[in-house]
Parts: C-alpha cells; structure tokens; sequence
C-alpha cells in the first residue's frame, strides 16, 4: 500500500489532535486525558456529552474541529479501503465484486490521467460544503424553534 496517499489526511488528524489538546487545555481548563477523551468521542460521532465545552470559544472551536476532523477522518478512511480492495483484486481475481476505481483520461489525445490529490480535494470540498450548509440549516432551525442562540 502507498503511504504517501494517506499522509495528509494523518498529519491533518494528528496536528488537530496536537492543537485540539492544547486549545482545550487552556480555553476549557481540562486536563490532557480528558481533551483527548472529548475529541475522540467527538471524531468518532458518538459524542458521549459527559463532559462539553462550556466557553463560546470552546463550543465554536468544537464545531469547527467536528466538521475537518470528521472530514479527514473520512478521507482516510476513504482511502485505505480504496488502496486495500486494489491489493485484493489483484490478488483474488474472482472478488470482482468489490468496486474498483478506474481513472478514465481526461483527456483522450494526450491520455492524461485526472490527479488523485485533485479528486480527493474536489471530494473533500463538496462534503464539507454539504457538512456545512447541513449544519447552518439546522442550526438555523434550532435558533428559531427552541430560541438558542446560535
């Protein structure tokens, strides 16, 4: 498996994880095992509410870290099941049920493939725009219907 394709979605999670502790050590005023706690419960969509933020800053950093985090984490996921069929169906020729991903050229006189790196980021952009947009409706709607702030 090529590794270089899931560098940046780990550096993007570990460098998160890093700046998340930090933030919420010092905004929240948890401790390290507790901030690693929140985030993983928050990144894995469980989200337990045991403990919360309660500052402003920690509940909108909270929501950014959510949206990215999740992202990535999806983006990896993404590709090293991507990567992982590829190796089984070189392998195992009769599981031609698992899709595999055929790059068709871009363009047919040159025979140029399109980039990874540029379809995964258009991929990444669209679900965080759908994410985002999601998000803005409902809070939006729980603004109105239980007169929260937003």
């Amino acid at each position: 498996m090529d590794t270089r394709s899931l560098l940046v979605p780990v550096l993007i999670l570990v460098l998160y994880y890093i700046g998340s502790v930090i933030f919420y050590i010092y905004i929240e005023e948890w401790s390290i095992l507790d901030s690693f706690y929140f985030m993983s419960s928050t990144l894995s969509l469980v989200g337990l509410g045991d403990i919360y933020p309660k500052t402003d800053e920690g509940k909108l950093y909270t929501s950014i870290f959510a949206l990215v985090g999740n992202s990535a984490t999806l983006i990896l996921c993404g590709v090293v099941i991507w990567k992982l069929s590829d190796k089984i169906i070189e392998k195992y020729p009769l599981l031609t049920l698992l899709p595999k991903i055929v790059l068709i050229p871009t363009n047919k006189e040159t025979n140029n493939m399109p980039s990874i790196k540029l379809l995964i980021c258009k991929t990444f952009i669209k679900l965080f725009m759908f994410l985002l947009i999601l998000i803005f409706i409902f809070a939006l709607l729980f603004q109105s219907i239980e007169d929260w702030n937003f």
